[in-house]
């Protein structure tokens, strides 16, 4: 008997071939008493970036997804056994299996599902031209990846046991695409054409059509804006529940937030009677921090997979599943630390007129002509000096020297994301922002400096009264008070310097500063619509959490354009240029409008029209709450 391979569902002669799913019916559930199943440790950097169904193993009524994971620099396979009557729990039916190498360059932006085979979308490649265009969209390329289902992948990544998370997998993700040459991404590895969207209805229709597929997975399915501002649309795995086949989208609708970006995410499921049609909002609330682009991702019995919680301890991913009754709406609540829903509010939706958003003035231009020096920059580290200890996904303290990796004498810590799994001389694009207070510490570009030879920097020296690091470490107190020099990632400074702030500020301090007066420089922008080139996107949230006070997320962003996803798909992407983790460095980033959910946009001159009824911008996880529910 086939497999049902990378969509979950093999057609042969127009119908559904071999044996249907037969699941459970689909019950509304609360997400707590099924369990959250481990993906992997928490540790500052970057978290896992997406899931997806790879492929269906019939005879074990089994699915194998994979999580790419660019921290372990690697895609993650774990299996899902089918639910059943017995209702065994998540926790005990997801079990991690094998791996293989991703390139650690690259940064992932979509997944396109086909028959047989995964193609990964890399984040966009910026060009040159867009430093003397910035009137309109510039045109980017990206870069793909391919896996292969056939049964002998498939069997590989299931029968190979977990790499440790310290070491590198020895199986490459594809063999015939080294690190250097990844190929150039084309029209053709689109599985879906999207139009449509913003006031207008979503169309997605299948970019290749299998005579012998059932017509129902052909057929373009139309998404209507229901009164609201459609930002993007993707199609995720299909189903088949109660002997139905049933397809999957995931959108992203805009709602009305001024000075801020609001977002909803829906789970539309369609199916060939209607009788299965239905919609789930979930609830991602802080799910998207240091998160990528797709945290939703479908078994084959229909049951909705959710990744990206955290607790400062670990990414999990947990199960939702869709209402009984026909039509009806069903909730994905994710909980935070003390067990209550992220968001619980309401909010009222409502659509946007759409704008411009390249226009730009000179000095943006000259902001953006900088920051691209910065992400094209090469720095070159040399590893050797790094102990094994030091490659640690989380570094403990330890009495054997050997297996120590600690600074000041208590900080255990370990290299950026992409440095951290990395052995002798490595050269990466996008030189980081550093964390140091001293300027001369850090790379600096004027407008038009052009991009010079890499630049050399250590990675660890631990000689002397104050250890350098070059580290995404947290700001602990001692790093701050100048017990350890840091050169590492500072998205805040990085913006100070290409807004040209007097003193480098942090992210509370845009926030503070922004629209009160404080600096009149500073101002809220309206809404994402009214965004420009040079504008900025802005959160810094707490909770406290067993008495102490942590930061979940706290970030900012130079906005670059919202322009359409890719060739074949006219989502809305927000293009930004940022320091960070995630890409170990300055670089340009493709976001969906979803992962910036409650950020505040700001901007680097007076409003020409102030903003004044705009509610202030939360520092804590409670006001953030009741400002952005999603449902």
């Amino acid at each position: 008997m086939r497999s049902i391979s990378t969509l979950g569902i093999a057609m042969l002669s127009g119908c559904i071939a071999a044996l249907l799913l037969t699941v459970h019916p689909a019950v509304a559930a609360d997400t707590t008493s099924l369990g959250q199943a481990i993906i992997r440790p928490y540790t500052n950097g970057a978290g896992p970036s997406a899931i997806f169904r790879f492929a269906r193993q019939e005879d074990k009524k089994r699915d194998v997804f994979a999580v790419v994971d660019p921290a372990l620099w690697r895609i993650q396979f774990f299996t899902l056994d089918d639910w059943s009557a017995q209702g065994q729990p998540f926790t005990q039916r997801f079990k991690k299996r094998g791996d293989c190498a991703l390139p650690p360059s690259f940064r992932l932006w979509r997944v396109h599902l086909h028959d047989q085979r995964v193609v990964l979308q890399s984040q966009p490649i910026v060009p040159r031209d867009a430093l003397i265009y910035t009137r309109t969209p510039a045109s980017l390329s990206f870069q793909a990846l391919q896996l292969s289902a056939s049964q002998k992948s498939i069997s590989s990544a299931v029968d190979r046991t977990a790499t440790p998370e310290d070491d590198l997998p020895a199986v490459k993700c594809a063999e015939d695409l080294p690190d250097t040459q990844l190929r150039a991404f084309s029209v053709s590895d689109a599985a879906t054409k999207v139009t449509g969207g913003e006031n207008k209805s979503f169309v997605l229709s299948r970019t290749k059509k299998n005579p012998g597929i059932d017509r129902f997975f052909s057929d373009p399915i139309t998404i209507d804006t229901r009164g609201r501002f459609l930002a993007s649309a993707q199609e995720l795995e299909s189903s088949v529940v109660n002997n139905s086949p049933a397809r999957h989208f995931l959108l992203t609708a805009r709602t009305q937030k001024k000075g801020f970006v609001s977002t909803e995410i829906l789970l539309e499921r369609r199916s060939p009677t209607k009788s299965l049609n239905a919609n789930m909002r979930i609830n991602l609330g802080l799910s998207r921090v240091k998160m990528g682009h797709r945290s939703v991702a479908l078994a084959s019995t229909g049951e909705v997979l959710v990744m990206g919680t955290f607790d400062k301890k670990n990414f999990y991913v947990h199960p939702c599943y869709f209402a009984a009754e026909k039509r009806q709406t069903a909730r994905c609540d994710v909980k935070d630390d003390d067990g209550a829903p992220v968001i619980q509010s309401s909010i009222e939706r409502s659509p946007e007129e759409p704008g411009d958003t390249i226009a730009s003035s000179s000095a943006s231009s000259a902001i953006w002509r900088q920051a691209f020096n910065y992400a094209e920059q090469e720095y070159t580290i040399d590893t050797k000096s790094l102990p094994k200890a030091c490659h640690a996904l989380k570094p403990q303290p330890h009495d054997d020297p050997d297996k120590n990796c600690v600074v000041s004498g208590s900080y255990p810590w370990s290299p950026i994301t992409e440095l951290r799994l990395a052995k002798g001389e490595w050269t990466r694009k996008g030189v980081p922002y550093a964390q140091s207070s001293k300027a001369q510490d850090r790379p600096h570009f004027g407008a038009n400096a052009k991009v010079g030879p890499p630049v050399r920097m250590p990675i660890l020296a631990l000689d002397g009264d104050k250890p350098f690091i070059f580290s995404d470490i947290e700001n602990h107190d001692k790093t701050v008070s100048g017990q350890i020099r840091v050169f590492g990632i500072d998205c805040s400074a990085f913006l100070s310097h290409l807004w040209q702030m007097k003193d480098v500020i942090d992210t509370n301090a845009f926030i503070s500063r922004a629209g009160t007066g404080i600096d009149p420089q500073i101002s809220r922008v309206a809404s994402l619509e009214n965004a420009r080139l040079g504008d900025a996107f802005v959160i810094n949230i707490a909770h406290t959490v067993s008495g102490k006070r942590e930061r979940l997320l706290n970030h900012i962003v130079l906005f670059r354009e919202a322009r359409p996803s890719g060739p074949t798909d006219s989502s809305r992407a927000i293009l930004v240029v940022e320091a960070s983790s995630s890409c170990g460095g300055v670089c340009w980033s493709f976001y969906d409008e979803s992962f910036f959910n409650g950020w505040a946009i700001i901007k680097r001159s007076p409003s020409s029209k102030p903003l004044t009824d705009a509610a202030p911008i939360p520092g804590q996880v409670d006001k953030w709450r009741e400002l952005f529910a999603a449902f």
